[in-house]
């Protein structure tokens, strides 16, 4: 049998394991302080971005995914608490952010098919001829 362990709970003293494993500690470290799934969040993307320094070898890459990776979860986080609001309240914003999104598509499309065939703004024709 494994060692003692003591869980904190919402309920004071908490309850004890016998030979608890690491994702019953951590649902237990969850319940007892909230925040720690958002520092779970973070120590996963920076893990991330060492293995993919490990793997391709540059530090300076994967650190600019990381912080692409807390940009985007920040985003995900403050989508999250508006989901919350009334639909009324939320239509100005919902239509901005959906033409936004749609702008940035089209332009993504637009300069992706430009630079494959016709060379410009930059020069990704060796795309499509594979050399």
């Amino acid at each position: 049998m494994g060692g003692c362990r003591q869980v904190w709970g919402r309920g004071g003293l908490g309850r004890l394991l016998w030979g608890a494993g690491p994702a019953e500690v951590v649902r237990g470290a969850v319940r007892a302080v909230p925040a720690v799934k958002y520092a779970l969040g973070v120590a996963g993307v920076s893990a991330a971005a060492a293995l993919a320094a490990g793997v391709a070898g540059d530090w300076g890459r994967a650190l600019a995914g990381a912080a692409v990776m807390l940009l985007l979860m920040t985003a995900l986080a403050l989508f999250a608490r508006l989901s919350s609001l009334a639909a009324r309240d939320l239509r100005p914003a919902l239509l901005l952010l959906v033409w936004c999104a749609l702008l940035l598509t089209v332009a993504t499309a637009a300069l992706l098919l430009a630079s494959v065939f016709f060379g410009r703004p930059l020069d990704l024709h060796h795309w499509l001829a594979g050399g």
